[in-house]
């Protein structure tokens, strides 16, 4: 099967919809108004954090329980539980996520919102590549290796 095919067997088993009225629950008590439409890219989503930290808390809860078929051996629990991290921190730039608000407030399909947060968590979370983690031919072997010698004369050659 497909990709998509596999995700849609998914989603239909395994809805995002409570994650998404959650989220739309707490916008609306935050009194962040969805009815007006999509956001504009610059929108202030600074009254909307604590939803938005929320929504990936469930997000990685989601994952770790429901691994999308499209995201499996993608890390993808790790990867949004870093994002909540940095939101909680302060330290990610909040209108990256307005195409996935926007996603949210124009009633989605649950593949097109997690395409939205898998596009989100690509790029501000890549996965490491394999190779960054071998070392390479040129570099060899990166064991220290302790070296004695004696300690006698000027010019000692050491043995490994």
């Amino acid at each position: 099967m497909s990709k998509f095919i596999d995700n849609t067997a998914h989603f239909i088993e395994n809805p995002l919809s409570k994650i998404i009225l959650s989220f739309k629950r707490l916008c609306s008590f935050c009194n962040f108004d969805m009815s007006q439409g999509t956001l504009a890219e610059d929108a202030d989503l600074q009254s909307i954090l604590e939803p938005l930290e929320n929504l990936f808390t469930s997000l990685t809860f989601y994952a770790q329980n429901n691994a999308v078929p499209s995201s499996i051996n993608e890390d993808m629990d790790i990867r949004l539980t870093s994002i909540a991290q940095r939101l909680t921190l302060r330290s990610i730039q909040l209108t990256s996520f307005i195409p996935l608000i926007n996603s949210i407030i124009s009633n989605a399909t649950d593949i097109e919102v997690w395409n939205d947060v898998t596009e989100l968590v690509d790029t501000h979370e890549p996965m490491q590549s394999p190779e960054t983690n071998v070392p390479s031919a040129k570099q060899g072997d990166a064991r220290h290796r302790r070296c004695t010698a004696p300690y006698e004369g000027a010019d000692q050659i050491m043995d490994t």
